[in-house]
């Protein structure tokens, strides 16, 4: 089920439904074309593929979460002593977990897709 959105138009009340994402790799040709003519798609189209499923999936509903609760710094503790504390929703958390599962800064130092190892990197961060 979509969750709808309300919008006003002039001074008419709108509810408008959230679009449903699909794989960005998958539904992005240009992407696929530019990565078929410049290194063996084969063995990054998988990877990509996954990593789109997990953002259509995953991926998007907790960027929706983080935007919607944005840290926020806590200076003292309920004693009145410096803390300096960083708050985060879980969303931040599930995604730092999940950045790092997937090696999203790692990739363009791994050798993993030879001298194309940076090629890749930007398709997962766009």
């Amino acid at each position: 089920m979509m969750a709808a959105q309300v919008c006003f138009r002039g001074n008419r009340l709108v509810l408008q439904e959230r679009p449903l994402l699909r794989n960005p790799f998958t539904q992005d040709a240009l992407l696929r074309g530019y990565l078929r003519r410049h290194l063996p798609l084969q063995e990054v189209q998988s990877d990509l593929t996954a990593f789109g499923e997990r953002v259509a999936c995953e991926i998007d509903d907790l960027g929706r979460q983080c935007e919607q609760n944005p840290p926020r710094l806590q200076p003292y503790d309920a004693w009145g002593h410096r803390v300096d504390r960083i708050i985060t929703c879980d969303a931040w958390t599930r995604m730092k977990h999940i950045s790092a599962q997937e090696g999203l800064v790692a990739a363009g130092y791994e050798r993993r897709f030879g001298e194309w190892r940076c090629t890749p990197q930007p398709c997962r961060e766009s």
